[in-house]
């Protein structure tokens, strides 16, 4: 009957592992939703979840001490159905939660925010981690009455939990949060059967013994808090570089707890086989030293990663987990056999109640300190150091011993590894600046020409200073704004490198504020890299970092033109902000007559992709718009009529100098307008912030690859007429005429581009020409027919000539003019010199001072 009981045990302990690491990773998901993707939301979550575990398993241990196994079983059995009812009904409580937040919110900012996320996250997560930790000290005393090993009980646990990391992957996309959390809570349901029918089997018993006071020397509990604290900055720092080298997607979390907790796990189980404390020293140092070795390693990984092409997104999942798996394997087996190891007969839930509370420490201690003091990098090497001196608490002075061999490779691994060794983008580059924090890690690379790039966890570029991607963040600001008659307050959701923002600088208006989260971007933006292309405007905006769905549940301020800045939705926690939820807010924060425009890049989207977002951007703007311009689009709602748009746009003309326009005119800009998006649509799944569909879809789309020339023919299928959309915009009947020029001159550029990538060179070119005939003004069109008479009649002489009669401010054209001036003594160079330095300040030559 013990065995029969051991097993149901063994069995029950693998279906609560599973269950408990699944809802770790929804309720991460959960606390990102209701709190933003900050870095307290992201510290709470680790702490909460280590506090609640520690504290849990403390209380559990006492209470086992006046317990048979039949009735540490039954308790097990209560917390795993309480846990599963607490996990199902957060469908209702979550909503609750969050009607509440948003009451808090406005009343509560700054560092009153802060510490309610961290109170709420702390309190709300260590609940149900209370009763797991809990249910292992029950599960601990049952296994020691019926003979089953800690090491058997703990490893199976974690290694069942690696797979349960896993679930939400399917489950979340399939189901939505809360429908997936009634998944999980299914796995404690199981578990809590199993337990009962093991009580039912377990014999008839005394009260197992407890551990007398010298079972538990104090010095070593504490070393072993430091194995957790150091276990967890680990964790945390593998998921940063890896993360961050690898797929930066929703399912990064899944993966990478998946790869840590599988070698914990196989540590656990091959612990219950062999092995004593006398391996514990020696076991610490050597897992210290593969730890550190894993950051050697790191650079290679990455470069591989990014070199392979992946046949699938599961694939690239499973080869790139195996990677990380193998790089961190001989530390995490360590870790999971330190318990098996130390831990004496009976005192197993007091080891874990003090490494858990241990991670809870080194979770905070990482995530609001060793982040952005260290890095990831060095911080694997600080938590690898701690890992080799708590053997000292088992050897003594022996222990340090294993210095000499560590100090070297340590030595070896603490030199910050250069982008340009890990992007292959930034080949020709150097790294200028880097910030690190739990939320992201921000670079500034500087190229050989002296432009600079912005770029985000290593594999997203977010900002250039080319003039090309000057214009692009340039455009995002200057379509909102002409749309609005008196743009006075304008909120920018997302600063970048602050270029953006300058597109704003001719419309003068009274208030500008830029929400940010990640912390890099706003020291780049206020550092000398990116000033020159910032026209001033950084100095009279008010710059917030927040996450900006938690900045809009907070302020109380209305704007009369938001600008949803370009990012990339495919990386984790960015979906959040094309939600109908998300779109919601910034329509509740519109003054009357207020413009909305948030922007997308058609090369980050698939077809089916983009109609969702569209979709749930009409949802919440009916009478929405769609602008197209060059390979962005603009999703426009306005918070009024839209006839009112084009005599806003009219009137900027009128008021505006023309280069602060681009050098365009206001028919060019209304000219991009493509139609209602609810004309593209169509029915289907919308994105919500509680049932999330892009962040899921698109890493599958970027392994497979983008079908550009699809997306321009999906777009040319539904595009509105020229007269149409006159009437529809209020665009006057004597403007009728250039208005449907410039709306001509769109709908060619977009075949060109639909041409150029099916391989057809000649008709773009065609496309091109006719598109710059019809509106001359048109950037995008006198530039592209000037990167087509270079390329197919070269850059000298005639050719060369007439690409700056098309595009006299075209950067290469002006370059090659500028050169052949100083190659033949002419007298013009210096002033092709000044315009070409006035539109390409950056350029080190001829432009460095």
């Amino acid at each position: 009957m013990s065995r029969r009981a051991g097993a149901l045990l063994l069995a029950g302990a693998a279906f609560s592992g599973a269950a408990a690491l699944a809802a770790e990773v929804l309720f991460a998901r959960m606390f990102t939703t209701l709190f933003g993707a900050g870095t307290t939301s992201a510290v709470a979550t680790a702490a909460g979840f280590m506090l609640g575990l520690g504290l849990g398993a403390l209380a559990g241990a006492r209470r086992t001490q006046a317990a048979d196994a039949a009735g540490a079983l039954r308790r097990l059995a209560i917390l795993e159905l309480g846990i599963g009812g607490f996990a199902a009904t957060a469908g209702l409580w979550g909503r609750g939660l969050d009607a509440l937040l948003g009451l808090a919110a406005a009343h509560c900012a700054g560092g009153c925010w802060q510490a309610l996320v961290l109170t709420a996250g702390l309190l709300v997560l260590a609940l149900p981690a209370f009763a797991m930790g809990a249910g292992f000290a029950f599960a601990v005393s049952a296994a020691r009455a019926l003979g089953v090993t800690l090491g058997a009980l703990y490893g199976l646990n974690t290694l069942a939990g690696a797979l349960g990391a896993l679930a939400p992957l399917a489950l979340l996309p399939a189901l939505g949060w809360a429908r997936a959390l009634v998944v999980a809570a299914l796995g404690n349901l199981a578990a809590a059967a199993l337990a009962f029918l093991a009580a039912r089997a377990a014999p008839a018993a005394g009260a197992p013994k407890a551990g007398g006071a010298h079972e538990t020397p104090r010095a070593r509990l504490l070393a072993y808090a430091l194995v957790g604290a150091a276990a967890l900055a680990l964790e945390a720092a593998w998921v940063r570089l890896f993360g961050a080298a690898l797929l930066r997607t929703e399912y990064v979390m899944g993966i990478l707890l998946a790869a840590y907790l599988a070698g914990v796990g196989l540590g656990g189980m091959l612990a219950a086989r062999a092995g004593s404390a006398r391996w514990i020293a020696s076991a610490g140092w050597l897992a210290a030293l593969a730890a550190v070795a894993s950051v050697l390693v790191w650079p290679r990984i990455a470069a591989w990663a990014q070199g392979a092409g992946f046949s699938s997104l599961a694939a690239a999942m499973a080869l790139q987990g195996l990677a990380v798996f193998a790089a961190i394997l001989p530390t995490t087996l360590a870790l999971g056999a330190w318990l098996p190891w130390a831990a004496e007969e009976g005192e197993g839930a007091r080891w874990y109640a003090a490494n858990s509370l241990g991670g809870a420490v080194g979770a905070l201690a990482a995530g609001l300190a060793g982040f952005p003091l260290l890095g990831a990098q060095r911080l694997v090497v600080v938590a690898a150091l701690l890992l080799g001196l708590a053997t000292l608490a088992w050897s003594g002075r022996r222990a340090f011993a294993g210095l000499v061999l560590f100090a070297p490779v340590a030595a070896a691994a603490w030199p910050l590894v250069p982008a340009e060794r890990l992007v292959p983008s930034l080949a020709r580059a150097h790294e200028v600046a880097r910030h690190e924090d739990i939320v992201a890690w921000t670079i500034v690379a500087e190229e050989r020409s002296g432009d600079r790039v912005l770029v985000s966890d290593l594999l997203r570029m977010d900002a250039a200073t080319d003039p090309t991607s000057v214009m692009i963040q340039r455009h995002q600001a200057i379509l909102p704004l002409l749309l609005h008659p008196h743009p006075g307050r304008v909120l920018f959701l997302g600063l970048g490198s602050g270029i953006t923002l300058s597109g704003a600088a001719g419309f003068a208006p009274e208030r500008v504020v830029a929400v940010e989260l990640a912390q890099g971007a706003i020291r780049a933006a206020r550092g000398a890299w990116f000033r020159p292309l910032q026209r001033g405007m950084l100095a009279h905006a008010g710059i917030v970092h927040d996450d900006a769905r938690a900045y809009l549940r907070r302020t109380h301020a209305r704007f009369d033109v938001v600008v949803g800045d370009l990012f990339h939705p495919d990386l984790a926690g960015r979906g959040m902000l094309v939600s109908y939820e998300q779109f919601a807010r910034v329509r509740a924060h519109l003054a009357p007559g207020g413009v909305f425009a948030q922007w997308l890049a058609l090369n980050q989207f698939d077809v089916d992709t983009l109609r969702v977002v569209l979709r749930s951007f009409a949802r919440v703007f009916p009478d929405a718009l769609v602008f197209v311009d060059g390979y962005r689009l603009a999703l426009v709602g306005v918070n009024g009529p839209l006839a009112g748009i084009a005599r806003a746009a009219l009137g900027w003309q009128r008021r505006l100098a023309p280069a602060m326009l681009e050098g365009e005119d206001a028919f060019v800009w209304l000219g991009r307008c493509w139609g209602p998006a609810r004309a593209a649509a169509g029915e289907g799944p919308v994105q919500h912030e509680w049932r999330p569909v892009v962040e899921y879809r698109l890493p599958r789309v970027r392994i497979r690859g983008l079908d550009l020339a699809a997306t321009w023919r999906w777009l040319l299928s539904w595009r509105m007429d020229a007269k149409g959309l006159a009437r529809l915009l209020g665009v006057p009947e004597e403007d009728w005429k250039p208005f449907a020029r410039a709306w001509a001159a769109t709908g060619l550029l977009a075949h060109a581009w639909r041409a150029s990538l099916e391989g057809r060179a000649d008709k773009a070119r065609e496309y091109l020409a006719a598109a710059y005939s019809a509106a001359p003004r048109n950037r995008w069109a006198a530039w592209g027919l000037a990167d087509a008479i270079l390329a197919r009649a070269g850059h000298e002489g005639d050719a060369l000539d007439a690409a700056l009669r098309v595009a006299p401010d075209h950067p290469d054209a002006l370059a090659l003019a500028w050169m052949r001036a100083v190659r033949t003594q002419d007298a013009d160079a210096r002033r092709l010199r000044a315009r070409l330095c006035a539109i390409h300040p950056l350029l080190k030559r001829p432009c460095a001072h």
